[in-house]
């Protein structure tokens, strides 16, 4: 398969390296930990489900505190008082919303948390020739809240793992296969 790197702004792996030599490194790296690139998209893919499920939950808390409130409707607009007043109902209603989602605890992870899901304004196709694998149009930062290592994961950089053995390297969801497994991998 044939590997374009400038199909992404960021590009997948730093300009001028080498496909071949980036996946070799990470295929060493996993031999020595006993780890596979199969694992980490699994892992991956693992990660996003929970966040999404998350968010799922809260936008139906959302509901609740409305109607809690006293309003059928889930237009903060249609909710009378300044949002910047905690005291007034639309002010009440937003600090609640706020809450619910700026929580940052994914559901069963003890030390990993979502720092932000950033919705895309398109989707993200695979750089490999032949494969139309894409996005959904969502990345989502997470965090090691015991490390402070950061990495931002989509359906791209988990089918890349688990389909092509590779990890992107050289901007915001790069990482080597031993610092996925340190920082982001379920610790027995």
């Amino acid at each position: 398969m044939t590997f374009n790197n400038e199909s992404s702004t960021v590009g997948f792996i730093p300009e001028g390296a080498s496909l071949e030599e980036v996946i070799a490194q990470d295929t060493k790296e996993l031999q020595t930990i006993n780890g596979s690139f199969e694992e980490i998209g699994k892992r991956m893919y693992e990660l996003i489900a929970k966040i999404e499920k998350d968010c799922e939950y809260r936008h139906s808390q959302r509901r609740g505190i409305f109607l809690a409130n006293g309003y059928d409707t889930e237009e903060l607009l249609n909710v009378p008082g300044n949002e910047m007043d905690e005291n007034s109902p639309r002010g009440r209603i937003l600090k609640a919303i706020r809450e619910i989602y700026n929580a940052p605890k994914i559901t069963g992870e003890g030390k990993i948390e979502r720092v932000q899901v950033i919705f895309t304004k398109g989707s993200q196709g695979c750089p490999f020739k032949g494969c139309h694998s894409k996005t959904a149009g969502s990345d989502y930062k997470i965090r090691n809240i015991q490390t402070d290592k950061k990495l931002c994961i989509n359906q791209i950089t988990a089918h890349l793992a688990k389909a092509h053995n590779l990890l992107e390297k050289g901007n915001e969801y790069g990482i080597s296969a031993r610092e996925f497994y340190e920082h982001f991998m379920p610790q027995h």
